[in-house]
């Protein structure tokens, strides 16, 4: 088995580490408040008293403290215990410090991969969970077990580390855009006296749909450029747009949120897009850049 070091152990340090432990390794652990590492003097962890010992403990060391910013000044003030180690940032941050953390590690002789988390801590080690790598490909060849056994659905997306800030926001949008949406249907309910239990009950339905159908028309048509095909084109959403949020308009209700959608497809059906997918609408959007 690999020797492993765990620097930070907070909700999510704490459930890395322990997930390593079940699969064998040699793990040694740190945290800057001792306290939180007390949990693990009771396992098959070895404890240590500073990040310094817990970095040349091991090969490979897995930071996950509070933010990019905070990883690298934890590294600048041991600079020569990086030399030779291949460091797994799993902190959070924007796309400048994550690339500046990258030439950091490799200027004081170590390598680098960064990952963004898509799971809370309960989740670490279970089928679905995944970790979104970026960074030197040896690093993450090297680093890939271990990641797989944190969270098997990782995937590798390249060797730009700012690209995992910018598709945390692309992945963040849709999943908090199906909540607001369910929060307004919630809304539109209570205007028109359909109870809310049946309106609940429903949505189960209604999300596997975005899940499953919307996600492969995605695929099928904005990679490709190729917009044409069956599906329900853009007139028809156009159509029951006016026809559904009408009603709730003329109730009262606040339609903040789908004014925002009639506007955009009223853009594309003004441009001439009716007979082409919904998806087609990022063309009005790419006018706005």
């Amino acid at each position: 088995m690999a020797k492993l070091s765990v620097l930070g152990l907070g909700d999510m340090g704490s459930a890395l580490a322990r997930v390593l432990l079940e699969h064998g390794h040699d793990v040694t652990v740190w945290n800057r408040s001792p306290d939180r590492a007390a949990p693990f003097a009771d396992t098959a962890a070895i404890v240590v008293g500073t990040a310094g010992e817990a970095i040349a403990a091991s090969p490979v060391v897995l930071i996950c403290i509070s933010t990019h910013s905070e990883t690298q000044a934890l590294l600048d003030a041991i600079p020569e215990a990086v030399e030779g180690r291949l460091i797994v940032e799993l902190s959070t941050g924007d796309g400048p410090t994550a690339a500046a953390l990258e030439k950091r590690v490799a200027a004081l002789g170590g390598t680098c991969v960064l990952g963004m988390i898509l799971a809370g801590p309960g989740q670490i080690g279970t089928e679905d969970t995944a970790f979104l790598m970026a960074g030197d490909e040896d690093g993450w060849l090297r680093s890939e077990e271990y990641i797989r056994q944190l969270a098997p659905a990782s995937d590798y997306i390249g060797d730009n580390v700012a690209h995992l800030a910018d598709l945390f926001s692309a992945l963040f949008l849709p999943r908090q855009g199906a909540m607001f949406g369910m929060i307004y249907g919630a809304h539109f309910c209570e205007v028109a006296g359909v109870p809310m239990e049946v309106y609940v009950k429903q949505l189960p339905a209604a999300m596997r749909v975005a899940t499953s159908l919307y996600a492969k028309t995605m695929a099928d048509t904005i990679p490709s450029g190729d917009f044409s095909g069956s599906g329900s084109p853009l007139k028809v959403y156009e159509q029951a747009f006016r026809d559904g949020f009408s009603s709730f308009r003329d109730r009262g209700a606040n339609t903040e949120l789908s004014d925002l959608f009639e506007d955009l497809i009223a853009r594309g059906m003004a441009k001439g897009l009716g007979e082409e997918h919904l998806t087609s609408l990022i063309k009005i959007l790419r006018e706005g850049r």
